[in-house]
C-alpha cells in the first residue's frame, strides 16, 4: 500500500516561503534585477503582489503604506506608477 502524496500549489509555497522578510526581499531584488534587464513590467509586478499577499493581503500593505485602497489597487492593477516608494517601503524591501 503506498502512501499518497500531497501536493501544494506552486503558489501557495512561494506565498508561504515570502513571509520571510529575507526571503521576501531576495525574491524582489531578483524581480527586479530580471525587470532590469527585460523591461518586464507584468512579472515585476506579479512579484509584488506575491509579496504583498504574503505580508498580510492588499489592506494590510494599504495600511503600513499609508494609502487609500484605490490607489493601491491602481497600483497593482498596473494603472498608476505612482506610489511605489511607499509600497516597496511598507513592505520593507528597499532596492538598491
Amino acid at each position: 500500500m503506498s502512501a499518497k502524496k500531497r501536493f501544494i500549489p506552486v503558489e501557495e509555497f512561494l506565498i508561504d516561503r515570502l513571509k520571510d522578510t529575507k526571503r521576501a526581499r531576495i525574491f524582489l531584488e531578483l524581480a527586479h534585477e530580471e525587470y532590469l534587464e527585460d523591461s518586464d513590467l507584468n512579472s515585476f509586478l506579479n512579484s509584488l503582489q506575491f509579496i504583498a499577499i504574503a505580508k498580510g493581503g492588499t489592506l494590510q500593505l494599504k495600511s503600513d503604506a499609508n494609502m487609500n485602497i484605490q490607489n493601491l489597487q491602481e497600483l497593482l492593477e498596473r494603472t498608476s506608477t505612482l506610489g511605489w516608494e511607499e509600497v516597496l517601503q511598507a513592505l520593507r524591501c528597499e532596492l538598491n
